[in-house]
């Protein structure tokens, strides 16, 4: 059975934190160790998180994810690694199946990705449908709040930066050719609601984006291209026109958000899943 460990940085998580290690928990195998690193925290989610005998739970004064991974990691154990989001539903099998996947020489891994939009509005399923269809999904190591790394992949770089969007410079660091979908549970994403929280998070996206390119030129890349190139393939279908069209929308909506924001936000999060 493979070992290795889980970090889970959470931050006001008291509502979804039990639910992602009780799914975590079923079927994960007792060697592999989980850190759930509490930051900046005002609610109870060190008390639940604690519940639980097999977890490590840190309690960080300060808010910040970036912060939250590296106090992660120096109290995890060995490789290989996942990184996983506190909201995000990750089985035990499909994390042991990971740790299989990169203990049998993998660089990084994943699960696939699977989009929850039953309790959203007509809009945010209609996005999320033609998200699922763009490649990146598919193909890159992060998306879908889990990715796990090999000692090799985590070597690539040293401590984790203190950016927005510490999974787009992952999925830099690691490139589609050295990641490993691994068949097994998928990652449950539960995705906003309604049009207000997705435009929220998508705005996020822009910023951290623009932030990366800014702060690590080296790293930037433009994927427009690619996601343009899928959402034409849509545009040809009738099946699947009006998704794109709808996906293009609030693209453009979440550039128009940022460049008119008249308060800087730290941290933009989908709060109508909690």
């Amino acid at each position: 059975m493979p070992g290795g460990s889980i970090v889970i940085p959470a931050h006001n998580e008291e509502a979804v934190i039990d639910r992602t290690l009780r799914t975590l928990l079923v079927g994960l195998p007792e060697a592999v160790e989980i850190v759930v690193v509490c930051n900046g925290c005002t609610d109870a989610t060190a008390s639940v998180a604690s519940q639980h005998a097999r977890v490590t739970v840190l309690d960080l004064p300060t808010p910040g994810k970036t912060g939250a991974l590296r106090a992660g990691e120096a109290a995890a154990g060995s490789f290989p690694r996942i990184y996983l989001d506190a909201d995000i539903d990750l089985t035990g099998r499909a994390a042991a199946a990971v740790l299989e996947a990169l203990d049998d020489g993998a660089v990084a891994a994943r699960p696939p990705i699977r989009f929850d939009a039953d309790a959203s509005s007509w809009l945010v399923k209609r996005y999320y449908a033609a998200k699922a269809r763009v490649p990146s999904v598919s193909t890159e190591l992060c998306g879908g709040g889990a990715y796990g790394l090999s000692a090799e992949a985590r070597g690539r770089f040293g401590d984790y930066p203190d950016i927005t969007a510490d999974d787009l410079f992952i999925a830099r660091v690691v490139r589609p050719p050295d990641v490993t979908i691994v068949e097994t549970d998928p990652i449950v994403v539960r995705v906003p609601t309604n049009a207000g929280a997705l435009l929220q998070i998508l705005r996020r996206s822009v910023r951290g984006n623009r932030e990366l390119a800014s702060a690590m030129p080296e790293l930037a890349e433009d994927t427009s291209g690619d996601t343009g190139g899928a959402l034409k393939q849509q545009l040809r279908d009738p099946r699947t026109a009006l998704d794109a069209v709808i996906y293009a929308g609030f693209a453009v909506a979440a550039r128009l958000a940022l460049k008119f924001a008249r308060t800087p936000v730290r941290w933009e999060r989908d709060d109508s899943t909690r």
